[in-house]
């Protein structure tokens, strides 16, 4: 998961990324449904009890000024 979280966030560190993610999981953990956006990205935790966890990173949809 960390390697994935680094390749849509080339700037962070092996060490930086561990801690990212180990902070969205920490705070998706029992929440049903948990986004973080930063920047670009979407970073999204679901706890689904004893099916698992799932974590998933998404483009947000960016609006272009109209001129």
């Amino acid at each position: 998961m960390t390697a994935l979280l680094r390749f849509f966030v080339p700037g962070l560190s092996a060490e930086e990324g561990r801690k990212k993610l180990e902070a969205l999981l920490n705070a998706g953990k029992g929440s049903p449904y948990y986004a973080q956006v930063d920047g670009a990205l979407r970073f999204v935790v679901s706890d689904s009890g004893d099916k698992g966890l799932t974590f998933a990173i998404e483009p947000v949809k960016l609006a272009l000024a109209s001129p």
